[in-house]
C-alpha cells in the first residue's frame, strides 16, 4: 500500500499547479490522469493581465500574474529548462476612439502597472495598422504543452503518475483518508476539467465546457516578433509560423476540429493580415468555464477530505497557480477561501 498526503485526480493546468505546489510544501502525492486530450494541451499559454477587448484589469491581475511567473520560473530552475516566453502584447487599435480609450484606462490605478502611455506608431510588415497599437506590459507565454509533459515524464519515472481513467466506484472513503486501489491517501482533489461533470460528488456545481480552435500558420512575409492582438491573437513561434486563436463555441463539447473554426479564424485573420499565408494545422480543445467566470475551488459538502480545483477558462496559467496556492492554504493552513472563488457560493443553488 503507497501512502501519500493527497491524490490529485487531472493533470491540465489545475492539476499541474496543484502538484507543483504540493511538491514545493514538501507533501507526497499521486497524480491520476488518463490520455484522453485536455484543454491545456492546446491553450496558447497566454499572461495577459489586462481584458484588452474593453481595456480593463483582469481579477487580481497583479497576485496572477506574481504567481505565474513564480511557480513556471520554478520549474525552468528545476528542471534547467525554459517554459517562460516573456514578450510584449502590441493591441492594435481600429479607430481614434480606441486610442483615446486606451489612454484614459492607463491612468487608471488598477491598469497603470500593465499598459504602456507611450502610442506605438510603426511599420510591421504584413500587419495593417493606421492607427498604431498599445502595449501591455509583463505579459508573456507559458509554453504548456512543454510543461506538463515535462513534469509528467518526471512523476512517471518517480512513480508519483497513474495513468488511467479513476474509477470513482473504486474509492473508499472514510473521515480521515481515501483508499483508491493500493494508494491510500489523507486527501483528494478533483482537477479534471471540463470530465468533472461526470464526477458524481461535483458534477452539480454549474460548470460548462467552452470550445477553442486555434491555427498554426506559416508566412515568411511577416515580420512580427510580438504577441498581437487585433480581434483574433497572433504569436510568432519560431520559423516563419505563427500561433491564431482563437474560437468561441458554447454549443460543441467535442474536441473535434471544425471547417467552421477554421474559417472563423481565417476570416479574422485576413481582416488583419496583408500578406499571404498558409495553414499548416489546426488544434481544438474544450476549456472548462463557469457562468460568474470564476474558478471553482474548494471542500465537498459532506466529504471533508475531498476538494476540488476546477474552471479557470481561458487564462488557466494565471489562475491555476493562484487558485492552487488559495486551496492549499485552505486545506493545510486553516486560510479561508475569497468567496468569489469558494464552490460554495453554488451549493444553496443546486
Amino acid at each position: 500500500m503507497k501512502q501519500v498526503d493527497y491524490i490529485i485526480v487531472g493533470f491540465g493546468l489545475a492539476g499541474l499547479s496543484m502538484a507543483k505546489t504540493l511538491q514545493d510544501q514538501n507533501k507526497s502525492f499521486v497524480v491520476i490522469a488518463d490520455n484522453n486530450p485536455v484543454s491545456s494541451l492546446v491553450a496558447g499559454g497566454f499572461v495577459s493581465p489586462v481584458v484588452l477587448k474593453r481595456f480593463t484589469p483582469v481579477w487580481q491581475a497583479k497576485e496572477q500574474v506574481g504567481n505565474c511567473y513564480t511557480l513556471f520560473g520554478a520549474f525552468e530552475k528545476e528542471y534547467k529548462d525554459t517554459f517562460i516566453e516573456r514578450f510584449p502584447i502590441y493591441r492594435r487599435f481600429a479607430s481614434i476612439e480606441e486610442q483615446n480609450n486606451w489612454m484614459i484606462a492607463c491612468d487608471k490605478p488598477l491598469l497603470a502597472p500593465f499598459l504602456s502611455s507611450q502610442l506605438i506608431h510603426k511599420d510591421i510588415k504584413g500587419v495593417e495598422a493606421p492607427y498604431g497599437y498599445g502595449e501591455v506590459m509583463q505579459s508573456g507565454r507559458i509554453l504548456v504543452a512543454k510543461v506538463l509533459q515535462t513534469f509528467r515524464n518526471k512523476l512517471i519515472e518517480n512513480g508519483y503518475f497513474m495513468q488511467e481513467t479513476l474509477a470513482y466506484n473504486d474509492l473508499e472513503l472514510t473521515q480521515n483518508t481515501v483508499q483508491y486501489k493500493d494508494i491510500q491517501a489523507k486527501q483528494i482533489i478533483f482537477a479534471e476539467g471540463y470530465a468533472m461533470n461526470d464526477n458524481p460528488y461535483f458534477k452539480h456545481l454549474p460548470l460548462d465546457g467552452t470550445k477553442g480552435e486555434l491555427l498554426i500558420i506559416h508566412t515568411p512575409d511577416l515580420a512580427l516578433d510580438v504577441q498581437l492582438k487585433a480581434g483574433i491573437t497572433l504569436l510568432p513561434l519560431g520559423d516563419a509560423h505563427f500561433f491564431v486563436a482563437a474560437t468561441f463555441d458554447w454549443h460543441d463539447k467535442t474536441n473535434t476540429i471544425t471547417q467552421a473554426g477554421r474559417e472563423e479564424l481565417m476570416q479574422k485573420l485576413d481582416k488583419v493580415l496583408t500578406v499571404p499565408y498558409r495553414v499548416v494545422e489546426q488544434k481544438a480543445g474544450v476549456r472548462p468555464t463557469v457562468k460568474d467566470r470564476r474558478p471553482l475551488v474548494g471542500r465537498h459538502t459532506t466529504q471533508k477530505n475531498m476538494y476540488i480545483l476546477n474552471g479557470l477558462g481561458t487564462r488557466g496559467v494565471m489562475l491555476g497557480p493562484a487558485m492552487a496556492k488559495y486551496l492549499y492554504d485552505f486545506i493545510e493552513n486553516d486560510i479561508a477561501l475569497p468567496p468569489e472563488v469558494n464552490c460554495e457560493r453554488y451549493e444553496s443553488k443546486s
